[in-house]
């Protein structure tokens, strides 16, 4: 029976070293997207009014595409299939 309980307690402890694991993870692609989603929208604030839409994409376009890959990124492995 102590046997039992050791091995119950090291997959305790190993399931709970997962689980920290993973939210850790979870925090830091939840922090690359926010500061990804607040670079985007500083940005999008500074367009000048008179820009072209051109202009204004041109002067997104590369922190849009870091928002996606940000987005894309914390979404990766969530998949509940």
């Amino acid at each position: 029976m102590g046997e039992l309980r050791e091995i119950r307690d090291r997959v305790a402890e190993s399931h709970d070293t997962a689980v920290e694991a993973i939210s850790a993870v979870a925090d830091d692609r939840s922090k690359a997207l926010e500061s990804a989603w607040t670079t985007f929208s500083e940005q999008l604030q500074e367009i000048d009014d008179d820009a072209s839409l051109t202009a204004a994409r041109d002067s997104l376009i590369e922190d849009a595409r870091a928002l996606t890959g940000a987005r894309e990124t914390a979404e990766s492995g969530l998949d509940c299939a």
